[in-house]
């Protein structure tokens, strides 16, 4: 338990979950505008305020291309560069 009141999550406990909630919306057949709201509550729920503040700043951040994942379009040149980046050893 942090001091802000929520159990404070790794990244990648907060980026999984809000991945596998778009899955689920998707295969529900939901649109993303429809489903993004309810996957970044699931997404944050145990965050403290201050960490969710910013999760959802960086999220917000990168709306379109989770849109983009979620719609399944191919990623842009930028994406694709920055991907390569984070991947190199």
């Amino acid at each position: 338990m942090s001091a802000f009141g929520g159990r404070p999550r790794k990244p990648d406990t907060v980026l999984h979950d809000l991945h596998a909630e778009l899955r689920r919306a998707r295969g529900r057949g939901l649109g993303f505008d429809d489903a993004w709201g309810p996957a970044m509550e699931v997404a944050l729920r145990s965050a403290s305020r201050p960490t969710r503040l910013d999760w959802m700043s960086a999220l917000s951040a990168t709306r379109d291309a989770w849109r983009a994942g979620y719609e399944r379009r191919p990623p842009t040149a930028i994406a694709s560069a920055a991907e390569m980046l984070a991947t190199a050893a």
